[in-house]
């Protein structure tokens, strides 16, 4: 039996010891107690946290996190967010992304946007893909460009690619290469090309969607642009291959 106070056990460090306690209580996460003889333990302050039982000082909080008064674990910057900072005591101390960067939950920077995706808003936790018909060759952007004339660009495109030979395009919003314009027979386009090229004379292009004109064989010749045939040589003259007349 103990007879009066001084028959009483000191409480522990990490441990508190309430009026009447049999046996030392544990600190909980989130609690300390650095000196001995506490009845109560204490809470950790905002911005430092710890996550162990009985323990005698707290934790600076974590890069990317954020820690409450109290905290047993940091908890992670929002999306859109972010910190390197080891005192934050609230999720709004993190702090908001850029126009053109991004920041996923628990970053301790910011991004920028890369090549093929934009954002033109605070605050972002991802950058979207830049939309069919547009393009962004640089990190860090807030708007997508319009493609290029006689190219088209694919969603999330960081590059206009150009229109295949044999076909054109003066728009700037194209998508797909199946929306370039295949030239008609007479006339030829070559990669990357806005408008078809007519055949010169001593040429032509029977076909469609073709890159290239064809040279007249000798013994035929073509005085004409845009022919889709040569014509047989005239009697009493002669036609070398490509002959214009």
């Amino acid at each position: 039996d103990v007879d009066g106070p001084e028959g009483c056990e000191q409480c522990w460090l990490g441990y508190s010891c309430p009026t009447g306690a049999t046996y030392p209580t544990a600190c909980a996460p989130g609690t300390t107690a650095a000196a001995l003889e506490q009845s109560t333990c204490d809470l950790c302050p905002a911005g430092r946290y710890q996550d162990a039982e009985a323990a005698t000082a707290c934790l600076d909080c974590v890069p990317g996190s954020y820690c409450a008064e109290g905290a047993a674990a940091a908890l992670p910057c929002l999306p859109g967010t972010y910190s390197s900072a080891t005192d934050l005591g609230d999720k709004s101390e993190c702090t908001v992304t850029d126009p053109g960067h991004f920041a996923p939950t628990g970053s301790t920077e910011q991004t920028p946007c890369a090549p093929g995706t934009s954002m033109p808003d605070v605050g972002a936790g991802v950058c979207p893909q830049c939309l069919g018909g547009t393009y962004q060759d640089n990190p860090g952007q807030e708007t997508c460009k319009p493609c290029d004339p006689g190219a088209y660009c694919a969603e999330g495109a960081a590059a206009a690619l150009p229109c295949f030979a044999g076909t054109y395009s003066t728009a700037t919003d194209l998508s797909s290469a199946d929306q370039c314009t295949p030239t008609v027979p007479g006339y030829i386009s070559t990669t990357g090309s806005t408008q078809p090229k007519a055949c010169a004379p001593g040429t032509f292009q029977r076909n469609a969607a073709m890159g290239l004109c064809q040279k007249c064989t000798g013994g035929s010749y073509q005085d004409a642009e845009a022919a889709t045939a040569c014509l047989d040589c005239v009697p009493g003259s002669y036609c070398a291959e490509g002959a214009a007349a």
